[in-house]
């Protein structure tokens, strides 16, 4: 049985970056992702703040697709409401390489990553963690991370309580033309099924 300091379930950015410090601070770290790539399948959109990617702690790299300056709010009636500010607000970025990106950071300061570890089970006692792998693996730590998202099954099983309020969503994406390419465009949506003031975001590229 492998011996760890801390494991860190799902290697997404939070993963990654809970990775990072932790082996910035001389643990003896594990990153299990489920997937057999980083980045892989897409759940999240590829629009972030320019603080959030400050967070990431990236200097910049072939991830970042466009810097986005501006917006256009258009109203369910039809109405359009423009603003756009004179340095960059936000970064359409893929969201593959941008994970990948973050999780090399974390192999970088030491940690050690392992793909395809779908974590089954964990058992917690006399302050160590066991988890069980699917493929029958057992791997113990002192720390586990959950990092798995707004699921969070092994959260759950840990007596984390779920968020009180899930917003869904659902992504597309489609070749047009664009007006602005440095401006993402918001439409309020309040058709039968959708959410009062609910919006889907598009980051659009020129057709």
């Amino acid at each position: 049985m492998d011996r760890y300091d801390v494991a860190v379930i799902g290697a997404g950015p939070a993963g990654s970056m809970a990775a990072k410090y932790a082996a910035i601070a001389d643990a003896r770290t594990v990153l299990l992702e489920e997937h057999a790539a980083i980045g892989w399948p897409v759940e999240c959109a590829g629009l972030l703040g320019s603080g959030a990617l400050a967070e990431s702690e990236l200097a910049g790299g072939s991830f970042i697709l466009r810097g986005m300056f501006g917006a256009a709010i258009f109203s369910p009636g039809g109405s359009r409401f423009c603003f756009k500010a004179p340095s960059c607000k936000a970064y359409v970025v893929d969201r593959r390489l941008f994970d990948r990106a973050v999780a090399l950071d974390a192999l970088r300061e030491g940690a050690e990553l392992r793909l395809c570890s779908f974590v089954r089970k964990m058992k917690s006692e006399r302050g160590k963690c066991t988890l069980t792998l699917a493929s029958g693996e057992e791997i113990e730590a002192k720390i586990v991370i959950s990092a798995e998202g707004v699921r969070g099954r092994l959260a759950r099983q840990a007596g984390i309580m779920p968020p009180e309020i899930i917003l869904s969503g659902a992504q597309v994406e489609v070749p047009f033309a664009v007006e602005d390419p440095e401006s993402v465009e918001l439409h309020l949506d309040r058709h039968r099924g959708s959410s009062p003031g609910s919006f889907p975001l598009t980051k659009r590229r020129p057709a």
